[in-house]
C-alpha cells in the first residue's frame, strides 16, 4: 500500500505547492505549468519508499499524471469541473489501482536511501514521538488527506462559487469581482479548514462549533449585504464540506 500512498501524497503536494489553479478555476487567465518542480517533487518518493523497483514505478506514473493534468485542460469555464474531476478520478483512483497491480510484479531491491532518512526521522525527538504512535503509512495518509483539503478544496469551492455566481462584489462597482476580498476569504478558508480537518482527524468535533462561531463573529456586520451574505455562507459551507468529507474518509482508512 506504500507506493500508492506516496504515489498520491507527490501528485497532490507538487499541485499544492506549483499548480496555479487558473488553469482549471478561470481558463482564460494565464497560468503557470510549472511543470519541472512538479517533477522533482516525485523525487521524494526516493526517500519514502524501500524497493527501488517501486520507486521508479511512481516516478513514471508521476510524470505521467503530470502529463495528464497538463494536457487535458479546459478551454471553457463551463467544461472546467468535468476536467477537474477526470483528473482527480485518474489521480486518486485509476493510477494508484494500476500502480497497485504493477507493483506486486517487481521484486524487493532495497533502496538505501530510505534507510537513511528513516534513521534521521528517529533521530528526531518530535518526529520520534509522532511516529511512535502513528505508522508512517497513516501519517502519509493523514498527509494525504491535508493537502487535498487546502488546495483540492480550494480549487472546488471556487469553481462552484464562479458556477453559481455567488462572488463578492465591489460596494463601489457591483458588477465588478472584489479580488482583494476572494482572496481574503480563500487565507481564511485554508486556515479554516486547516483547523476542521485536524480536529476532525482527533474527535475533537465540539471544538468545530467554535471555529464556525468565530468566522461567523467576525463577518456579523457584513452579513447585512445580500450578495456578501450569500457569498459567505456558501463559502463557509462548502469549506466545511472539504475539510470534512477527507477527514472522514482518512479516518475510515485508518480503522
Amino acid at each position: 500500500m506504500r507506493t500508492e500512498i506516496v504515489l498520491i501524497l507527490v501528485y497532490l503536494l507538487g499541485r499544492f505547492i506549483f499548480y496555479d489553479i487558473n488553469i482549471i478555476v478561470n481558463p482564460r487567465l494565464a497560468a503557470k505549468m510549472n511543470i519541472l518542480w512538479r517533477s522533482l517533487t516525485g523525487l521524494l518518493a526516493v526517500f519514502l519508499i524501500e524497493n527501488v523497483y517501486s520507486v521508479v514505478l511512481v516516478l513514471i506514473m508521476h510524470e505521467l499524471l503530470i502529463l495528464f493534468d497538463t494536457l487535458l485542460k479546459p478551454k471553457k469555464i463551463k467544461t472546467s469541473k468535468l476536467i477537474y474531476l477526470g483528473h482527480l478520478l485518474t489521480a486518486l483512483l485509476i493510477f494508484p489501482l494500476l500502480t497497485h497491480l504493477l507493483d506486486a510484479i517487481f521484486r524487493i531491491l532495497v533502496n538505501p536511501l530510505q534507510g537513511l532518512f528513516f534513521d534521521f526521522l528517529e533521530s528526531t525527538v518530535i518526529l520520534n514521538l509522532l511516529f511512535s504512535r502513528l505508522n508512517l503509512d497513516s501519517v502519509l495518509i493523514i498527509l494525504c488527506g491535508y493537502i487535498f483539503t487546502l488546495k483540492e478544496g480550494t480549487i472546488f469551492i471556487r469553481l462552484t462559487l464562479n458556477r453559481m455566481r455567488a462572488t463578492p462584489k465591489k460596494k463601489d462597482k457591483p458588477t465588478q469581482k472584489d479580488r482583494e476580498e476572494y482572496d481574503r476569504g480563500k487565507l481564511i478558508g485554508l486556515l479554516e479548514r486547516t483547523f476542521l480537518y485536524f480536529l476532525i482527524i482527533f474527535n475533537q468535533i465540539g471544538a468545530i462549533a467554535v471555529i464556525i462561531a468565530l468566522k461567523s463573529l467576525a463577518r456579523f456586520k457584513e452579513l447585512d449585504d445580500k450578495n456578501f451574505a450569500e457569498y459567505f455562507l456558501i463559502g463557509s459551507l462548502l469549506s466545511v464540506m472539504a475539510a470534512a468529507i477527507p477527514a472522514v474518509i482518512v479516518l475510515i482508512i485508518l480503522r
